[in-house]
């Protein structure tokens, strides 16, 4: 062999075999990458969208989702929701003044049974913005050590299979599509 090729050969072989060595998983350890339904089933949280309900109120209402799909036989898997609704208290002095509606604990507690009283749903768009679902949403109450009414959740699932879950949440699970929510409520007490 001529001294030539010898010195290809040893620059060549190095790199060919580097991709082979850098593949190999550590020794005992597989490398498993999860699959589309497992990526699926991990919650996403949404954030927050805060809303007011009522005309004759200035009380803003926060509105917390989050999501994950639940697989299941014949496409027929789970969409599964997480909805926390709690009044903007104010923590000023100066809120205070602006939103007296929200004084008391007593306050609180009307105003959150007064939004239970209101049909809420949640809007889901595809990455484009199209309505891909509108969910009728029940919420329940939340009580504080004191047994008073705080807020509302709702934390409870319907039947969407996976292609309308990822129309939603994206192919990669990256938030790509977006929700709102909607409301009918009576605007006098």
């Amino acid at each position: 062999m001529k001294p030539a090729a010898i010195v290809f050969c040893l620059l060549i072989l190095p790199v060919i075999s580097l991709p082979c060595v850098a593949q190999n998983p550590p020794a005992g350890k597989a490398v498993q990458r999860p699959n589309q339904n497992e990526l699926l089933a991990k919650p996403i949280d949404w954030g927050q969208q805060s809303v007011r309900l009522f005309t004759d109120s200035n009380v803003v209402m926060n509105f917390n989702l989050a999501t994950s799909w639940i697989p299941g036989k014949d496409h027929k898997g789970m969409f599964r929701y997480k909805v926390d609704i709690y009044p903007k208290t104010p923590t000023t002095v100066a809120e205070r003044v602006k939103e007296s509606e929200l004084n008391t604990p007593e306050d609180i507690e009307k105003f959150v049974l007064r939004v239970r009283e209101c049909a809420l749903f949640l809007d889901l768009y595809d990455m484009d913005g199209f309505s891909l679902r509108r969910v009728f949403v029940l919420p329940q109450r939340l009580v504080d050590d004191q047994a008073r009414v705080i807020g509302l959740s709702v934390n409870s699932s319907e039947q969407m299979d996976a292609d309308e879950y990822r129309q939603f949440a994206g192919p990669k699970i990256v938030l790509t599509g977006s929700w709102a929510v909607k409301w009918s409520c009576t605007d006098k007490p």
